[in-house]
């Protein structure tokens, strides 16, 4: 058997192998020997692109993705834009 498998722990990440869903993360994708392109994304998390070429065997990749921080807009006093309250 010849694949990658991506190792990550954010929770319900997915696969993508040439811009095609192939499941989830911590498992085999099979896939036949050559090059191929593979992003990781999931819910709240940047995702991941990256590159890779099958030879023989599985590769295992670990992969870290990084958390999004939300950004809450402030509430501006009104005279910082030059109106009255």
């Amino acid at each position: 058997m010849t694949g990658l498998k991506i190792e990550c722990d954010a929770p319900g990440a997915k696969v993508l192998v040439n811009g095609s869903e192939k499941g989830g993360v911590n498992q085999v994708v099979e896939l036949s020997p050559g090059k191929y392109a593979y992003k990781i994304t999931a819910a709240g998390y940047e995702s991941f692109e990256g590159q890779a070429e099958i030879t023989n065997g599985v590769i295992s990749l670990p992969v870290t993705l990084t958390a999004l921080t939300s950004v809450v807009p402030a509430k501006l006093p009104a005279l910082w834009f030059g109106q009255q309250q």
